[in-house]
């Protein structure tokens, strides 16, 4: 008895650490894990050179992540342009489950280590991830204190990898066919091909054009890439059966509120993944914010970078005739599309730049990195610097903007600009028909009711009956025809009818006028509307 009784203990034991340890998250904003790397080899630092410039592979390590100790990892340098021969600071990557497989730290395997290269505030990819994440799929980020063989190597950002784990998480799929989209700045096109396109999903009718600008991370998927470009360049208006147009146009309008240049959205075509998600669609997945709020400065026009003004005042249909950027040209030739991504840059800088918060989040975040920062050894820039880049610009040939120099300038001009003058159209109540009170007749389709404001000319409801399913539409009307009892009372009705095989429905709603258009509810990305048969029959 007594050797059950412990038993059940040891195992009750072992329950509680592991749901203790499920509801840690490595990535917590809140915390900085200490990463402690033992390696042995001499002159470390030289083999992690050569591995970096002429090939691929890793050296073994010993880690010991916040007291729990990891034999034999891989540890090497990772970045383009973040990386530097000889640099004391060059971004890592650390893969735990490089020998043993089974081997992760609260389910991570892979952890992605930043130099925050040209970001003096260090705050440019937290802050960045930490809105993108309010809209769309992204990685998280925090932050790390990196030890070297017993000594403090310095603050480093710690991404999450885009990795199985990540398309597991999000997707609920790690096999689906994935393209890492970021090509080498200084790489030749093949012969024949469009010369400096990168990753812009230009179509060229030659696959081997795809080579070099793109990396297949799964095992087929070259097939579909040309599939991708074809339909974008050629048939646009129909690319939403292959392209999630929303998340798409989330990191279109994300890149140009937050001057996020080095990305799809500058001269290089670049920092980003394609993920086809189980309904057959492709996802793009914004990555590698260390440059933006206008650290990186080129948009491809005109060849030169922008100065601090131009920054500010960066056009929010910025390259909308370039026929090298199709995601944008083509996407926001479709008016509906152009009006839901000026809606998403008008949310942005609502939420994130008009109430102080922005500051305020800065401030937080450099607060408690202050001390990790003034202790690196091998900090790229001095605490003066440091203290000063959210307000100033940093650097006489760099010319880092200061983050609130940019943005306070930006959201002004943003907010006078010609195309967030109309005053968008807005859901003033939305609600689902219940059955009436003592009716027999029981209610099985879903009837919406969306009351509107500001001279709406368009409405649709987005539905599905999974969370794991795509989205449908349907429009609703004002005109006594599905379901609607008035005509021209700016309530807008329609009818889903999910023929007895769904009780479920999780929805939102767009709306616009002849000059903008609005969601509700506005966290729909996260939270959409979810109501059941069930209840509508109560």
């Amino acid at each position: 008895m007594k050797f059950l009784h412990l038993l059940s203990i040891l195992i009750c034991f072992q329950l509680g650490v592991q749901a203790q340890n499920e509801k840690q998250d490595f990535y917590d904003v809140n915390k900085i894990p200490e990463i402690k790397l033992i390696i042995k080899q001499a002159k470390y630092d030289k083999i992690l050179d050569s591995m970096k410039i002429y090939g691929e592979g890793m050296i073994i390590a010993d880690a010991i992540i916040d007291g729990q100790t990891f034999k034999s990892v891989g540890v090497r340098y990772r970045g383009n342009s973040s990386y530097g021969y000889g640099n004391k600071r060059n971004p890592w990557h650390i893969k735990l489950n490089y020998v043993n497989k089974n081997q992760n730290y609260q389910g991570v395997t892979s952890i992605k280590l930043s130099n925050a290269l040209r970001d003096p505030s260090m705050l440019r990819e937290v802050l960045g991830f930490e809105i993108a994440n309010k809209y769309m799929i992204a990685t998280k980020c925090n932050y790390s204190k990196l030890y070297i063989n017993g000594a403090y190597s310095g603050l480093y950002v710690n991404v999450e990898s885009i990795d199985d784990q990540f398309f597991e998480r999000n997707y609920g799929s790690k096999t689906n066919t994935s393209f890492k989209c970021s090509p080498e700045s200084n790489i030749s096109s093949n012969p024949g091909c469009l010369n400096k396109v990168y990753a812009s999903l230009v179509y060229e009718s030659d696959p081997n054009c795809l080579l070099p600008n793109y990396t297949l991370r799964s095992e087929s998927g070259w097939d579909e890439l040309m599939q991708l470009t074809k339909t974008l360049g050629e048939d646009p208006a129909n690319v939403n059966k292959i392209l999630d147009i929303d998340q798409t146009l989330w990191m279109l309008a994300f890149n140009n509120v937050l001057v996020n240049l080095s990305s799809y959205s500058g001269n290089i075509s670049q920092n980003y993944y394609l993920y086809k998600n189980n309904t057959g669609h492709f996802s793009p997945i914004i990555w590698d914010l260390n440059l933006c709020f206008g650290s990186f400065k080129n948009t491809g026009i005109g060849g030169k970078d922008l100065n601090l003004k131009q920054l500010q005042e960066m056009d929010p249909l910025l390259h909308i005739d370039n026929a090298e950027k199709p995601l944008i040209s083509k996407l926001l030739g479709i008016k509906e599309y152009k009006l839901m991504y000026l809606a998403h840059m008008r949310q942005i800088y609502e939420e994130n730049f008009l109430d102080g918060s922005f500051e305020k989040r800065a401030m937080e975040l450099q607060k408690k990195i202050r001390k990790a920062y003034l202790d690196d050894p091998f900090k790229e820039y001095q605490i003066i610097d440091f203290d000063k880049s959210i307000n100033q610009t940093i650097g006489s040939k760099s010319k880092i903007p200061g983050l609130l120099e940019l943005m306070d300038k930006r959201v002004k001009f943003l907010r006078k600009h010609e195309d967030f003058k109309v005053l968008p159209s807005n859901v003033i109540e939305a609600k689902l028909r219940n059955r009436e009170a003592f009716d027999n007749k029981t209610v099985n389709t879903f009837i919406f009711e969306a009351k509107l404001d500001n001279f709406p000319k368009r409405c649709t409801v987005f539905y599905r009956y999974s969370d794991k399913d795509d989205y449908s539409s349907a429009i609703l009307y004002d005109d006594q025809t599905n379901g609607d009892s008035s005509t021209g009372d700016n309530v807008y009705t329609g009818i889903v009818d999910p023929k007895g095989q769904y009780d479920t429905i999780y929805y939102y709603i767009y709306t616009e006028n002849t000059g903008a258009g609005s969601f509700y509810p506005s966290d729909y990305m996260k939270n959409p509307l979810k109501v059941s048969l069930g209840e509508l029959n109560k």
